[in-house]
């Protein structure tokens, strides 16, 4: 599988990957509940509204769906993204946000059925694609980019609020490189993360750290820059990153390759959970 997400209560597990379907699955007793078809292409991103049993899976084929995964049935398909979808998430209100290759994010407003288009051009002669997003509120989130970039969005906003450029890679503090992995893999953000109701947020890609960030205000409020925090050692890819709702925890699946390709490899690497404890002062 290349994607994953639980329901806010912990009672639903839904997975996604190759096959085009989404897999539903009981949390806590681990019993397979319901597969629902759809999509023309594997199932690249999966979010949960919060409070709900709504899922939404973003794919390969370009588009976003949402299911009930209580009535089991299918609700929506939103259409824009001009390339695949490979990132997504959504909080409690009726609004979501997903990036993908076509070097976008986008803004879903579900019930009116429109959407705000947020475009990412990287650096001079890049064409990143847009890998990973987060909410840190109702109105802000996180990106991370093929070209290294973890990027704070504010809605208000048609372009960054702010960038860090090559925030991962073998330059980065703390880094560290296995020789089988080229320095624009390492630096390829993989995951990003939020603590909703903090200014903590972490980025991951494949130059053997997770990084730790503190989303500042800006002067007119809202979010203004990312500070730099530290680094947490990760060897290997991280392909999906949490921080737990008390700040307290990272949690990091973690992989001997990256998570939509075989674009390098890491024997060294463990394919599995990395759980990591942050002190109290300082982080």
């Amino acid at each position: 599988s290349v994607s994953a997400a639980v329901s806010s209560d912990g009672a639903l597990l839904a997975v996604g990957g190759g096959d085009k379907r989404v897999h539903l699955f009981d949390a806590r007793t681990g019993g397979f509940v319901q597969a629902f078809p759809g999509h023309r292409d594997a199932v690249s991103a999966l979010a949960f509204r919060d409070g709900t049993h709504t899922l939404l899976s973003g794919s390969l084929d370009r588009t976003v769906k949402l299911w009930s995964c209580d009535d089991r049935a299918y609700m929506d398909t939103l259409f824009g993204h001009q390339g695949e979808v490979l990132g997504l998430d959504m909080l409690r209100a009726e609004r979501a946000v997903s990036v993908g290759a076509d070097r976008s994010c986008r803004v879903w407003k579900i019930p009116e059925e429109s959407q705000l288009i947020y475009r990412y051009h990287g650096g001079p002669g890049s064409a990143p694609s847009v890998e990973c997003c987060k909410y840190i509120t109702g109105t802000e989130w996180l990106s991370g980019a093929s070209d290294g970039a973890v990027c704070l969005w504010t809605q208000l906003k048609r372009r960054p609020a702010h960038v860090v450029r090559r925030a991962h890679g073998p330059a980065a503090p703390g880094a560290r490189v296995p020789a089988t992995v080229t320095p624009d893999v390492a630096g390829w953000i993989q995951s990003v993360a939020a603590c909703k109701g903090s200014d903590l947020v972490a980025s991951g890609a494949g130059d053997g750290a997770i990084r730790l960030w503190s989303v500042t205000p800006s002067k007119a409020g809202g979010a203004g820059a990312l500070e730099a925090l530290g680094s947490l050692p990760a060897r290997g890819f991280v392909n999906g990153l949490a921080i737990g709702r008390s700040a307290k925890v990272v949690v990091a699946a973690m992989g001997q390759e990256p998570r939509m390709g075989r674009w390098a490899r890491d024997g060294g690497a463990r394919n599995g959970l990395l759980v990591h404890r942050l002190e109290s002062k300082g982080m």
